[in-house]
């Protein structure tokens, strides 16, 4: 019994629950990446390149399991609060990070009809939603580590909703320990998911993000989905390599700024005035606004 708490460190998880009862969303991601001392590099002019506003679908390999997903959640939201990740009925049940999520199993048979109307309710209200294809984390197959076969549903969702779609790279990867018991048993690795989410202490993982890939590419093709999610897999694997990808895509006219940056200077900005429909004005010091 010890070597299996040892092995899901139920100790470390208490603790973490026990110290943010209370804390919720993304708050509860800084305090758990501030308890690993983990992070994530990305680049300023990658930054530039998730838009601010309108229904978004974001899609990434899967290289380390909930960290990467929670690295994702922290960036965006540092541009957008409406970003949400699709996740599985399990990390549903963490209520810390509920409100985060929306529940969906990509690898299920069973049709999910409430589940997949929230995510179009989602896009429809002009959220931005983060989907991994892959479904699971990537394992080592044939000598290198990649993900496994990528499900259809980011292009049903862009198709049906009109959405583009933002490729990222997640440069990351686990223990030879995990590689291992996944070569032995897919079900096995399972088991040391949350072994992997520790051992990240004092890590950095690199993000590359590519220019978001309009609705109409997706639309406009008559292959089928399937097809295009292959190509897709296709277009994030090159971005790993800073190689131009397999879709048309297009550029961010308006450059993103946070929202936390701009609530930040609104109270160190001088308010000068009001307009007729009671919008305030306010001055402030343009030295200080950000490149992003």
């Amino acid at each position: 019994m010890k070597i299996v708490n040892k092995v899901i460190h139920l100790d470390d998880i208490n603790k973490i629950l026990e110290a943010n009862n209370e804390i919720y969303g993304v708050d509860f991601i800084d305090n758990l990446f501030e308890y690993l001392n983990f992070s994530f590099n990305v680049s300023n002019k990658d930054i530039r390149k998730i838009p601010s506003e309108g229904r978004l679908i974001v899609v990434a390999n899967h290289p380390i399991g909930s960290l990467d997903g929670l690295a994702l959640l922290k960036m965006i939201s540092e541009i957008r609060e409406d970003v949400k990740i699709i996740a599985n009925s399990i990390l549903y049940e963490i209520e810390n990070l509920r409100d985060l999520f929306l529940p969906f199993n990509l690898d299920s048979k069973l049709i999910q009809r409430d589940n997949i109307k929230a995510i179009d309710i989602a896009l429809q209200n002009e959220q931005a939603i983060i989907i991994f294809p892959a479904a699971e984390v990537s394992r080592l197959k044939f000598y290198h580590i990649s993900d496994s076969k990528w499900h259809k549903g980011a292009i049903h969702f862009a198709k049906k909703n009109n959405s583009p779609i933002l490729p990222i790279y997640i440069e990351a990867k686990n223990s030879p320990l995990f590689y291992s018991a996944s070569a032995l048993n897919k079900y096995l690795s399972r088991f040391f998911l949350v072994h992997e989410l520790f051992n990240k202490k004092n890590k950095t993982i690199t993000i590359k993000i590519g220019n978001p890939i309009p609705a109409k590419v997706f639309t406009s093709h008559i292959i089928e989905d399937q097809a295009q999610i292959a190509l897709l897999k296709k277009h994030v694997m090159r971005i790993r390599n800073n190689k131009k990808g397999v879709f048309i895509t297009e550029k961010n006219i308006i450059h993103p700024i946070s929202r936390k940056f701009i609530k930040r200077e609104l109270i160190n900005s001088e308010l000068i005035g009001e307009t007729s429909d009671r919008k305030k004005i306010y001055l402030c010091n343009i030295q200080r606004l950000p490149t992003h």
